[in-house]
């Protein structure tokens, strides 16, 4: 039998350990909504298992929009990995992963990156009118 929504909702909710499962509730009170829906009060959250947490939050916002929700939550509490295995196993279609970021520019040697850093605090600071310029760089 093919999964569900809620199915899939549940069982990462139940990956969390206790900690995440509360930072989870905490922030799922703050987290910013689309228009029309409104936060689950942390009242109604202080007790719930996860369980009784899918459930809120599919009677809340509907099984669809209780998945980007978790999702963003789940982001929202470092919980990175979790929410890409929710996205990926629901379908959820705002998911971005890294590879999809601006490329990491590549360089050969130490010294053309220390360049690199130079010419790009030199420019974003305005540092060549200055009459004392310094410069520090973390150690490798």
């Amino acid at each position: 039998m093919a999964k569900t929504l809620s199915d899939h909702l549940l069982k990462t909710l139940e990956e969390l350990g206790d900690d995440e499962l509360k930072r989870f509730k905490y922030k799922l009170r703050e987290i910013p909504l689309k228009e029309g829906y409104e936060n689950i009060g942390l009242g109604t959250l202080k007790r719930v298992d996860p369980i009784e947490l899918s459930e809120k939050l599919i009677s809340y916002y509907q099984a669809d929009y209780a998945v980007e929700v978790t999702v963003e939550t789940l982001k929202a509490i470092n919980q990175r990995d979790l929410a890409e295995k929710l996205a990926k196993a629901t379908g959820y279609s705002k998911w971005q992963t890294l590879e999809k970021s601006a490329p990491i520019p590549q360089y050969s040697s130490i010294l053309d990156l220390l360049l690199f850093l130079t010419s790009c605090c030199l420019q974003n600071f305005e540092l060549l009118s200055s009459p004392h310029l310094t410069c520090r760089f973390l150690s490798f």
